[in-house]
């Protein structure tokens, strides 16, 4: 969901219905992480509304953050940690 004043919330298009736990905003780019799905858990936008998905090792990622130019993830269980 988006919103340009946090009342009123539209749909996004979001790639897919995984389950979303995190989302960061870094270098103009919003990423966002997931804990489910296979190799389909990380999304990118630029403007918050449409989103791409992101080829990744199947984890189940948590958090995502942004600084000194790296995003940075952190996943409980998967492979390619």
């Amino acid at each position: 969901m988006y919103s340009t004043d946090g009342i009123s919330w539209n749909t996004s298009s979001a790639a897919n219905s995984n389950f979303w736990m995190s989302v960061t905003v870094g270098n103009n780019m919003f990423a966002a992480v997931s804990n489910s799905g296979s190799s389909n858990q990380i999304m990118t936008s630029t403007d918050g509304i449409t989103w791409t998905v992101r080829t990744t090792p199947n984890n189940n990622w948590r958090c995502i953050c942004y600084g000194s130019g790296t995003y940075v993830v952190v996943g409980i269980t998967g492979t390619g940690n």
